[in-house]
């Protein structure tokens, strides 16, 4: 799989959406808005694999190569990371927009949307992201 991300403006964008991936103290609500902004344009997301480089082979979510990302991933790359409350708070707002009966999976809670997001399509994970902010904002 190679990137078809050439185009000036997606550059443009690119260097934008790496400003604001460099995590620190965010919200939920914000590391799911810049996750699903990150993968907003079908050339930056990804299935597979957390994250791609132009030649499509995988990179590290935050590495400077990477050019689309899964759903988890670009919440990884929005927050510096996998780990810490607030991210796990988003991550799962997420699970709970793609299911809201708990399911059962070998990976919980990174299965579950690692799983969503192999299987369905671009506008399908964007539409969970947006349910999940929408849950987001309603949180006190």
């Amino acid at each position: 799989m190679t990137s078809d991300l050439t185009h000036p403006d997606l550059e443009k964008k690119d260097a934008e959406l790496r400003a604001l991936a460099k995590g620190g103290d965010m919200t939920p609500l914000e590391i799911l808005k810049q996750a699903r902004e990150l993968i907003s344009v079908p050339e930056r997301w990804t299935r597979g694999e957390s994250a791609r480089d132009y030649n499509g082979d995988y990179v590290a979510e935050n590495s400077p190569s990477a050019v689309c990302w899964c759903a988890l991933g670009s919440m990884s790359a929005v927050n510096g990371g996998h780990g810490g409350g607030i991210y796990s708070a988003a991550r799962d707002l997420l699970v709970q927009a793609i299911s809201p009966i708990p399911a059962l999976t070998e990976g919980g809670a990174i299965g579950i949307v690692a799983e969503f997001n192999d299987s369905h399509t671009h506008a399908e994970v964007l539409a969970a992201f947006d349910r999940a902010i929408l849950e987001a904002r309603s949180e006190p």
